[in-house]
């Protein structure tokens, strides 16, 4: 009895401190774990075991696949390391280690491959090697830069300082150690790669400015409403800087040859007034009409025009034809007084009509524009 606790005894310490442990420890870094590919790390194995397999299941589709690495050394210290390939970016995958032919399970670790960034932008885009150092203007949503370089400024031979957000830029940036100038006498495109392969292109012109000074100008989209950033007639004189802002949106018309920069903007909203018929009969007399409706003043502007077509349109029209009838009529009375009587008649009670008429337009405008009303609906 006492033998046999004496050798489990010793199995037991043998168990503590001479065989190792084991242990699979995954180091998972961002320049070891990438979009398809792992470095799988594993320690505290028996280095007499010579080979480990590292086992990949993919659970990316509705049957889990199963890869496995080649035989992996086990280094003198129990440490043993192998890179996977042929992953999918986002996905999930459970690794197992065993020793070679041997079935046993030593450990496990599950992990998730990233998702590749899909940015992808020129960030900054200056020559700085210049006397005065030109900074690009970067439009992000025509993808576009332009820099004015300054009078006598040799296009061909210009280094570029680039920063960028994505895995790769086409043509490279100059070396900073040994800088190359590049050729911007015609409009160059740079094509920013992101880590999904994804890809974008910029446009980049360079100005030479020539020794006459341009004040910056603001063009005809300066203090303009509308429903989306403009992005025609924003200078209109000088060049412009890249729109910003969610509305009201801004800008700069920049001058040349070191001319003043002025500021613009533009308001959010719906550049088509509305038009509104107030009308019954016909005549299609409208008034425009803000974004909230008609108001009381815009009535006003139909009546306004209302009187004016009677009076003007119909009115007067109407008068020059009665007169002539009257004439008419006291031409060819011969010696009918009862003619020349009912002809003058005519003549006295249109212009009567015409006088009463043209009276009672001027004393309601009148009143109108002493209570304040504005004259651009009463006629004034």
């Amino acid at each position: 009895m006492k033998k046999i606790f004496a050798v489990s005894l010793t199995i037991f310490l043998l168990s503590l401190f001479v065989f190792p442990k084991l242990s699979l420890a995954v180091t998972l870094t961002t320049t070891e774990l990438q979009a398809t590919s792992v470095v799988l790390n594993a320690e505290g194995l028996l280095p007499n075991k010579h080979y480990v397999v590292f086992y990949v299941t993919n659970f990316n589709s509705q049957t889990p696949s199963y890869t496995y690495s080649p035989e992996t050394t086990i280094n003198n210290d129990g440490t043993a390391s192998s890179p996977v390939g042929g992953l999918s970016a986002g996905g999930k995958y459970s690794v197992t280690l065993s020793y070679k032919n041997d079935p046993q399970i030593l450990a496990s670790i599950d992990f998730t491959t990233p998702t590749p960034n899909s940015e992808k932008e020129i960030t900054q885009f200056d020559f700085l090697d210049l006397a005065l150092a030109v900074r690009g203007q970067i439009d992000q949503n025509a993808h576009t830069i332009t820099l004015s370089v300054p009078n006598g400024t040799d296009a061909t031979n210009l280094v570029p300082t680039i920063q960028f957000s994505g895995k790769i830029i086409s043509p490279p940036p100059p070396d900073p150690n040994n800088p190359v100038g590049e050729d911007f006498s015609n409009p160059v495109t740079y094509t920013v790669t992101a880590e999904d392969n994804s890809t974008q292109e910029y446009t980049v012109a360079v100005f030479v400015l020539n020794n006459i000074i341009t004040n910056g100008a603001c063009g005809p989209a300066n203090g303009e409403t509308s429903p989306t950033a403009p992005t025609s007639e924003l200078c209109s004189s000088g060049i412009p800087t890249a729109v910003s802002g969610s509305g009201p949106w801004t800008w700069k018309c920049n001058g040349a040859g070191g001319g003043t920069d002025i500021s613009c903007s533009a308001e959010k909203g719906d550049s088509n007034k509305k038009k509104t018929d107030l009308s019954t009969s016909g005549l299609g007399l409208t008034a425009p009409c803000p974004e909230d409706g008609c108001g009381f003043n815009e009535l006003m502007i139909v009546i306004n025009k209302i009187i004016n077509f009677i009076i003007f349109v119909m009115a007067i029209p109407i008068a020059a034809i009665m007169f002539a009838y009257a004439g008419f009529m006291l031409v060819t009375s011969g010696g009918a007084s009862e003619q020349r009587t009912k002809a003058k008649g005519i003549f006295i009670s249109v212009a009567i009509g015409l006088v009463i008429a043209a009276a009672c337009w001027l004393i309601v405008h009148t009143l109108l524009s002493i209570v304040g009303y504005d004259g651009s609906w009463i006629g004034l």
